[in-house]
């Protein structure tokens, strides 16, 4: 749902993170195909990257695509 133009400049994080899907976070040395999954089963395909509790990164499914492409030699 949009934020009403009137109360853009006063909506926090958190009231927007409370009503969207909830936010996905994958261990750092999780295995690529689960991550993929994960990521393309997410409405946002973003996830959080934690190794210990801690974030260490960030990763979309855009990501892995170019990656993916980078290493297969295909130029975009």
């Amino acid at each position: 749902q949009l934020v009403p133009e009137r109360r853009r400049q006063w909506v926090t994080v958190r009231e927007l993170l409370a009503h969207g899907p909830p936010p996905l976070a994958l261990d750092a040395d999780a295995p690529l195909t689960s991550a993929v999954s994960a990521l393309a089963e997410n409405p946002l395909q973003h996830a959080a990257v934690v190794r210990a509790g801690r974030l260490v990164g960030l990763l979309s499914l855009a990501d892995v695509s170019r990656a993916v492409h980078l290493c297969s030699g295909v130029a975009s």
